[in-house]
């Protein structure tokens, strides 16, 4: 349970109250599928992905002062934007300055379009998560550039065999060899969420959005 988080300690931590949490699941804020029922020494508990559930109560404690829970729902969890574009200038700043000048290698310098800005975005993650050397946070982002832009229940996995770092995007169950260490999953439709969450934040900023 090294990346679960108990329904105790999510409220612990975060503040919120029970009838807050069932309350941004009765508003699909939560997916039913981050609640996971599972035997413990004292009975049945509900345990959630530590990193999803947490980054997504401090998302919508950000946004509930000026957003309605309704509203936040399409913020967070509606369609794809696929026509989306943001200025090299507005994004790059907010990205690792290493990560940034590696990526110069894969994105141009001007408009960076949807699929860009998923796959800089979930290798700044990766990064910044202190588990990834920057040769494997470049390889997230040689993945993620080269694949579809992603859908609900896709997940980026990265493992260490051997010493050798290798990524890929799955949806569901995946099966290694015993020797495959898994070093990151990150769920591409939160990826989502958190690009949308920064757009908006640049808009009333005052950034550019093309």
């Amino acid at each position: 349970m090294d990346d679960l988080i108990s329904k105790k300690e999510l409220l612990e931590t975060t503040g919120i109250s029970y009838g807050a949490l069932y309350r941004y699941k009765r508003k699909n804020l939560i997916p039913d599928d981050w609640f996971i029922r599972k035997s413990t020494f004292t009975g049945q508990e509900t345990f959630f992905p530590r990193d999803l559930i947490l980054r997504r109560i401090e998302q919508i404690q950000e946004l509930k002062e000026e957003v309605s829970l309704d509203g936040m729902h399409g913020m967070l969890t509606g369609d794809i934007p696929e026509d989306l574009t943001l200025s090299y200038e507005v994004f790059m700043p907010h990205i690792s300055a290493t990560l940034a000048e590696v990526a110069k290698k894969y994105v141009g310098d001007s408009l960076l379009g949807f699929k860009e800005l998923m796959a800089l975005l979930t290798a700044d993650g990766a990064m910044k998560s202190g588990k990834m050397a920057l040769a494997e946070c470049e390889q997230v982002l040689q993945t993620l550039l080269g694949f579809r832009i992603p859908a609900k229940g896709d997940k980026l996995l990265g493992y260490r065999s051997g010493g050798v770092f290798f990524c890929l995007v799955a949806v569901g169950e995946v099966w290694t060899g015993a020797d495959a260490h898994k070093i990151v999953e990150i769920d591409l439709a939160e990826r989502i969420s958190a690009l949308k969450v920064f757009v908006r934040d640049k808009n009333d900023g005052g950034g550019e959005n093309s």
